[in-house]
């Protein structure tokens, strides 16, 4: 019997699609040191009161006064004609000290200017603006191994090894052969047990040659010349 026949196709597949990477990135800001106006200058007036003083003057209390009297005894009298001589006689002014308060600064109005206050504060200054940062990343893709039917099992004719030929040494070299393969027979006896005929079939079935017997085939795969 002729097994199946397949063979391995490999195959580009996508493995991830293409696709956009897209990353929030926050607003940069910075700290600074500001001063911050908290009273506006302001123009402060002030009144000076007035001022007075104390001042002693000299005033007329009685104005002086002139009287005509007779030159020869000096009374004071009211002028009359008489025919004697008379003379005109001067009473002296009286004067007085008087206290007076009088103004010695008149009020004033003063006016000072007062600076703005300031305090030192802390503000946070936008440096950069919030944004979206898009990073397209590439598809990615892979290598697929897929096994294809080509030849469906069939039985066919294959040149068989016949009894005469097959001996003991044979059977021995297909052991060996078929141990240093990986398909183990145990120790080459040179009898075609139950071990042997299962390692042979599966190195057949393995490699895509007609089971059923030791076919010269399989001889030619093991490299056994006869």
């Amino acid at each position: 019997k002729v097994p199946a026949k397949y063979k391995t196709i490999k195959k580009l597949v996508v493995k991830s699609p293409a696709k956009t990477e897209v990353q929030e990135i926050p607003a940069e800001t910075k700290t600074l040191t500001v001063k911050k106006m908290v009273a506006e200058p302001t123009l402060k007036q002030t009144l000076v009161p007035a001022k007075y003083k104390t001042v002693e003057k000299e005033v007329l209390d009685t104005p002086a006064s002139f009287m005509w009297t007779n030159a020869e005894t000096g009374a004071e009298k009211p002028w009359k004609s008489t025919g004697r001589q008379i003379c005109l006689v001067e009473t002296a002014a009286v004067t007085k000290d008087v206290t007076k308060v009088v103004l010695d600064t008149p009020a004033t109005v003063t006016e000072e200017t007062v600076p703005a206050e300031y305090k030192t504060i802390k503000v946070e200054k936008l440096v950069a603006d919030a944004k979206e940062q898009r990073t397209p990343i590439e598809a990615e893709y892979k290598t697929i191994e897929k096994s294809k039917k080509i030849s469906d099992s069939h039985v066919s004719w294959q040149r068989i090894l016949c009894q005469t030929n097959m001996t003991k040494g044979v059977i021995k070299k297909i052991q060996t052969a078929l141990n240093e393969k990986g398909y183990s027979t145990g120790k080459p006896d040179g009898v075609l047990g139950r071990g042997t005929r299962n390692s042979l079939e599966k190195y057949q079935k393995d490699n895509g040659l007609a089971t059923g017997g030791i076919t010269y085939e399989t001889l030619d795969s093991l490299n056994i010349e006869l």
